[in-house]
Parts: structure tokens; C-alpha cells; sequence
């Protein structure tokens, strides 16, 4: 798991940097649940010391909640860890976590299978040239993000004028490229 930490409002300014993050009562409620079956629970939290932990654990399953500490495949360190370490786990595999994070690569893999999904580019700067196809409205969102991170009632947008103001925002406070979709 990853502990939510940081009040979701601090000094009047909103911070999402936890949002993905489990609060102290969910982690409590899960753990209760698990021993109540008459298993005995390790709490490991997914922070930069879980490879050397891990690696030393005696455990049968890691039932994997975590969201990672930072990058596009933060989600696929712990079924990452496991699959190395040999411990079974939870949830998705390391590939489909590293995937489906990505937007702009998922998008990419939907369409080419042939579902149907919506236009889209990848903003790397607020600068860039646009499609020609552009169609408003459009929707903005950090490419690497979940638990709508970084949508806000400013994200759709209307015009190339308010798209790039919104892009060069995303594009410095996530540090990360922008997926801008036809909304």
C-alpha cells in the first residue's frame, strides 16, 4: 500500500500529490478483513526500502494495493518485486499495471485492437503544433496519471488559446506530457 499523508488541502491550495494513495482506515479496515479469515498480515508500505524488505519476507501472497512512489510504472513495481522475488500477489501483472497508466500508449493499443476510443494527441509542449483534425471541445489530463489527477473544471477546453494555457499548466505541475482528447 501507499499511506495517504498529506491533507488534500494545505495552506489554502489544493494538492492531489496522494490522491492514489489509501487513507490509514481503508489500509486498518483491509488488514481486520484479511485476519479475519485467520490470516496473519504483514503491513508493507511500497516506498524505496520494499525491494530489500520484500526480498527478506517470509510471506505466502501480497495482496498488492499499492500505487508506487513516482514515474509512468509506478503501478507495476510491487507485481514487478513479487514476480522477481517469486511471492504471488493480487491484482494485475506488471505489464497490464505499466499499460494501463500510460493513456496515450492504452489508447493506442484500444484502437489498434479495434476498440473504439476517442481522438487524441500527447501535448510534450505547450508550443507544439496541433492536428489539423482538431475538434473542440477537448479534455486535458496528465498522461501518466489516475484517480482524476489533475482534472478540473478548467480541463475542457473550448479554443487553441485556453488548450495550450492549459497544457503549459498541466505540462509544469506533473511534469509530464498532457493527453488532449476529443471531449
Amino acid at each position: 500500500f501507499n499511506l495517504k499523508r498529506v491533507k488534500p488541502q494545505q495552506d489554502g491550495q489544493l494538492s492531489d500529490s496522494e490522491a492514489e494513495y489509501d487513507s490509514p482506515a481503508t489500509v486498518e479496515a483491509l488488514d481486520e478483513a484479511i485476519r479475519s479469515y485467520g490470516y496473519t498480515v504483514l503491513r508493507f508500505e511500497a516506498t524505496r526500502d520494499l525491494p530489500r524488505i520484500l526480498a527478506d519476507a517470509d510471506v505466502d501472497l501480497v495482496f498488492n494495493i499499492a500505487e508506487g512512489v513516482e514515474g509512468r510504472n509506478r503501478e507495476a513495481v510491487v507485481p514487478a518485486l513479487c514476480e522477481l522475488v517469486g511471492i504471488p500477489y493480487t491484482g494485475s501483472d506488471a505489464a497490464t499495471m505499466s499499460i494501463a497508466l500510460d493513456k496515450g500508449l492504452c489508447k493506442r493499443m484500444l484502437r489498434e485492437a479495434g476498440v473504439p476510443t476517442p481522438d487524441f494527441f500527447i501535448v510534450s509542449r505547450a508550443t507544439q503544433k496541433l492536428p489539423a483534425r482538431l475538434e473542440y471541445p477537448c479534455i486535458l489530463k496528465p498522461v501518466y496519471e489516475g484517480t482524476s489527477k489533475g482534472i478540473t473544471v478548467k480541463s475542457v477546453v473550448h479554443d487553441e488559446g485556453t488548450l495550450r494555457l492549459v497544457a503549459d499548466s498541466l505540462l509544469l505541475r506533473y511534469r509530464q506530457p498532457v493527453l488532449v482528447e476529443q471531449y
